[in-house]
């Protein structure tokens, strides 16, 4: 479950713009390889990541973008083994990534349009340690996929606003 919200500036004749989001993205079941066992999986419980992007914004061809930037999450696991919450333990902070992404947009009238996005945001990798014997040890890697479909309204401040009585 992806929940969103944010806010865009454009500079340039609106060839570059910056953006800046909050995000708090959770998934559960997640699946991980088993370390002792090549061919098995484990399922490892939660995860939430709560955090920010800041990213730039080209639009090479109208209605075509490209997007590139830094990314902060706030992570938070639990790890589960046969549905029973197991304890473990960290070895890094995988809290800083980066995010890159595509998108297009197409204006459907005056000052509204209607866009797709699709962002890749990548963490790195954590190594983690448990006291239990199925699973003492093991990595994951954090990464999120999104997509984004939405609709944009586009307020005109530069303009004069004239009063008719």
């Amino acid at each position: 479950v992806l929940h969103e919200v944010g806010a865009k500036t454009r500079f340039y004749e609106s060839r570059l713009s910056l953006e800046v989001d909050v995000f708090e993205l959770t998934r559960e079941g997640i699946v991980t390889g088993d370390p002792d066992h090549a061919n098995f999986v484990l399922q490892s419980g939660r995860e939430r990541s709560r955090g920010y992007a800041i990213s730039f914004n080209t639009d090479p061809l109208p209605g075509l973008t490209f997007f590139g930037g830094y990314a902060y999450s706030d992570n938070s696991e639990r790890l589960t083994l046969g549905g029973v919450p197991t304890a473990f333990l960290l070895d890094g902070n995988h809290s800083n990534g980066c995010t890159v992404g595509t998108g297009v947009e197409y204006m459907v009238a005056p000052n509204w349009s209607v866009k797709g996005e699709y962002m890749y945001y990548d963490f790195g990798s954590t190594r983690f340690v448990t006291p239990a014997a199925l699973a003492p040890f093991g990595s994951f890697h954090t990464d999120d996929h999104t997509l984004k479909l939405g609709v944009n309204y586009r307020f005109n401040f530069a303009s004069p606003v004239v009063a008719r009585y």
